[in-house]
């Protein structure tokens, strides 16, 4: 576990001690408990802990999430995200899989700052306006570390980068959609054969 968050050991650098200093809206909570879930997105919580200075490597870094979203939902392992300076690395043995940057995000893919080490994961877009996902966005407020949730930023304010693996896009068509892309999410049958859509209606006229 060491090695694999080693490569993103300078990539929080001094984040947690910056103040945000942008006017986009967010909501700031207060950090209670060590390992505390101040956001979700597809079943993979972002998680804090308390005091600055602390999160900039492992779990708790902001590439940690990264990481973990990859692994856990796709199973790819992610490096080389520890820097602003070009695109991170994606690999899943025996698939072609690669990042790509777009122009457009879509939530699920990967935000990298234009201005430094810092990643997250687009949560939804809302009128021209990135929503994100991520971890270690805190600093100290009134002697109590907070959190910035949900916070936003403009297009180009980060570069954008999407998930392919084997020729298709892994994206969601909006925070609470389950399924990658349109290709995928349209060619998942299920067990007994029927296609997505068929059991979208049964389940919407038998919930």
């Amino acid at each position: 576990m060491k090695i694999k968050y080693f490569a993103a050991a300078l990539l929080c650098g001094a984040l947690a001690l910056l103040i945000p200093q942008t006017a986009h809206a967010e909501e700031i909570v207060p950090i209670t408990y060590n390992g505390m879930a101040v956001d979700e997105f597809q079943g993979i919580e972002a998680n804090y802990i308390m005091g600055t200075g602390n999160s900039n490597t492992g779990e708790y870094c902001c590439a940690g999430y990264v990481i973990k979203f990859y692994k856990e939902l796709y199973g790819v392992d992610t490096y080389d995200i520890n820097t602003v300076w070009g695109m991170p690395t994606v690999v899943k043995p025996g698939h072609d899989v690669y990042l790509t940057e777009v122009s457009v995000p879509k939530p699920g893919d990967m935000m990298q700052s234009l201005t430094y080490s810092h990643v997250g994961i687009v949560k939804r877009v809302e009128n021209g306006k990135v929503i994100l996902i991520e971890q270690n966005y805190k600093w100290s407020q009134n002697g109590q570390t907070v959190a910035a949730v949900e916070r936003e930023i403009g297009l180009n304010e980060a570069h954008f980068y999407r998930l392919v693996i084997d020729g298709k896009e892994m994206y969601f068509q909006d925070e609470n959609t389950i399924g990658y892309g349109l290709e995928p999410a349209t060619g998942i049958p299920s067990i007994n054969g029927e296609g997505i859509h068929t059991l979208q209606a049964k389940l919407l006229k038998n919930p």
